[in-house]
């Protein structure tokens, strides 16, 4: 319930343009970026599918941190360094 004692499907929509946009999201398990252009490779199927977000699994980096590209941003986080 929100303040007004309605619950959440029974308050009025509000129309904006930016409620029609449609995001895609996915999911990979990649099983190492260790080798080198694996992270290209995601990058480009990424973009042809035209994900806005994808979640990777099993990178295997240490330690977490942001990758900034020109196309995409990617954090990561893992098992901690030592």
């Amino acid at each position: 319930m929100n303040e007004t004692g309605s619950p959440a499907w029974e308050r009025p929509m509000i129309q904006s343009k930016e409620m029609n946009k449609v995001m895609r999201f996915g999911t990979w398990n990649v099983r190492t970026l260790l080798q080198a252009g694996n992270m290209n490779a995601i990058a480009k199927e990424a973009e042809k599918y035209k994900m806005d977000a994808v979640a990777l699994q099993e990178i295997r980096w240490k330690g977490k941190g942001i990758i900034r590209k020109s196309k995409f941003t990617m954090y990561y986080s893992g098992k901690a360094n030592g």
